[in-house]
């Protein structure tokens, strides 16, 4: 049984292999995502998941625009009564792409 365990793993490493390379040939060809992937810190998959949220981030008037849509901007939480030394990341905005940047942003 331990056998078909380890038979089952290696198929399934071997088909992630697959699709992580047919996603880095889709993307390299892609205008867009090519484009992205020059980004210091833009992988294959994040440049995947940006051109699967957006299309082309270029519709966006700005950098700061894209920023707000992801919701990767600092949201404060001041009641008034104290000041925080930082600000966590905007709860508002698409939740899923903010993740994916999350070590890029």
């Amino acid at each position: 049984e331990m056998l078909f365990l380890c038979q089952d793993l290696d198929r399934l490493r071997a088909k992630l292999r697959e699709l992580h390379h047919e996603l880095e040939q889709r993307i390299t060809a892609h205008q867009v995502g090519s484009l992205l992937k020059t980004i210091d810190g833009l992988g294959t998959c994040a440049a995947a998941r940006i051109v699967a949220a957006v299309g082309d981030p270029a519709r966006f008037r700005d950098g700061a625009a894209f920023a707000a849509y992801v919701g990767a901007v600092p949201g404060t939480h001041e009641s008034g009564l104290r000041r925080p030394g930082s600000a966590s990341l905007c709860p508002l905005g698409n939740a899923r792409l903010r993740h994916a940047l999350y070590m890029t942003t």
